[in-house]
């Protein structure tokens, strides 16, 4: 990626954490799976190698996860399997469950010796603390590149914030131009576009029979750069019908005018699902955060489980420099 001033990495931690944990068949002297952790060490070293960051800040989801989107919608999340595991030999589920945990708390403590900031907000989404922090004053005129598999994500992309989006499994970098081209939606438009088609990851039902592409077949406004509200698309559908169009998709988008709003709701991230006490703990944390890499204990940590065979000398000179 072209430079010509500071960039700041926001890295979705769940999404990578679960990544590296479902994919990487790691395991220890005792046959313990680490896969988790080391995957993710070894993802951060290649992100210092190709994105070249001068600040780094790892997001976790909250315990609990989103209170807030609960509250609109009870069935939120519910039901989502556990993610498929590339493992030779599997352990029952409830020993997975604990060495996921285990795998998550031992990578924090790793990063804990490095310049990394993270946060974990206790019932909040890492999508809203990212969502915040690509807009806020703190880091403005850095270039934001947000690391996550996660669509969600496509609303902030942005020329006007310097936002954009790197999807590990695929290696693309998500533009504004990118996404017009790959979706035909702009990313301004995203999140009601979303909305009207549902996620079925997250367990929120859309409009029967109208995913993405029918969509912006139908609606040919969400490619523009023109913020299109639900009213908006009411009235297009409406103008629609009124000119004779026997196109399902406009009468079905109007019957489902609830669920759109609901899940508008629940995915926009223009307005961050975050109090005011945790803006001001967001900010202060930035503010009074003194990136320290203690190199000693971070080599010793990894020589003691076993992780001493990786070059890891990118992410050593990146930790370096932002710690200088």
């Amino acid at each position: 990626m072209s430079r010509n001033r500071n960039r700041i990495l926001l890295i979705d931690g769940n999404n990578l954490f679960v990544r590296n944990f479902s994919i990487n068949p790691s395991l220890d002297s005792g046959g313990i799976p680490v896969g988790g952790v080391i995957g993710c060490i070894r993802s951060i070293n290649k992100l210092c190698r190709t994105i070249n960051p001068d600040n780094v800040v790892f997001v976790w989801d909250g315990q609990g996860g989103s209170l807030r989107r609960r509250q609109q919608v009870k069935e939120y999340k519910e039901g989502r399997k556990p993610p498929k595991l590339n493992r030779m030999f599997r352990h029952d589920e409830a020993d997975e469950k604990q060495n996921k945990i285990d795998q998550q708390i031992r990578l924090i403590e790793y990063l804990n010796y490095t310049p990394v900031v993270q946060f974990m907000i206790e019932q909040v989404e890492a999508d809203d603390v990212i969502a915040w922090l690509s807009c806020c004053g703190e880091f403005t005129g850095q270039q934001k590149v947000i690391i996550s598999n996660d669509k969600d994500f496509f609303q902030l992309v942005s020329a006007e914030t310097e936002t954009v989006l790197l999807r590990p499994v695929n290696d693309e970098i998500m533009t504004p131009q990118r996404l017009v081209e790959a979706y035909d939606i702009h990313p301004t438009n995203f999140a009601l576009a979303r909305a009207v088609a549902g996620d079925t990851s997250d367990n929120l039902r859309g409009v029967p029979r109208v995913g993405l592409k029918s969509l912006v077949k139908s609606v040919p406004l969400f490619s523009t750069d023109d913020f299109l509200t639900i009213e908006n698309l009411l009235s297009f559908c409406q103008e629609q019908i009124d000119d004779g169009s026997k196109a399902k998709t406009f009468s079905s988008i109007i019957e489902y005018q609830d669920t759109i709003e609901t899940n508008y709701r629940v995915m926009n991230l223009s307005s961050p699902l975050l109090s005011f006490q945790d803006k001001e703990s967001l900010r202060e944390t930035l503010r009074n955060f003194k990136p320290a890499w203690n190199k000693t204990k971070f080599v010793t940590k990894l020589a003691r489980d076993g992780f001493g065979i990786y070059d890891l000398s990118d992410m050593y000179s990146t930790f370096k420099r932002m710690s200088s």
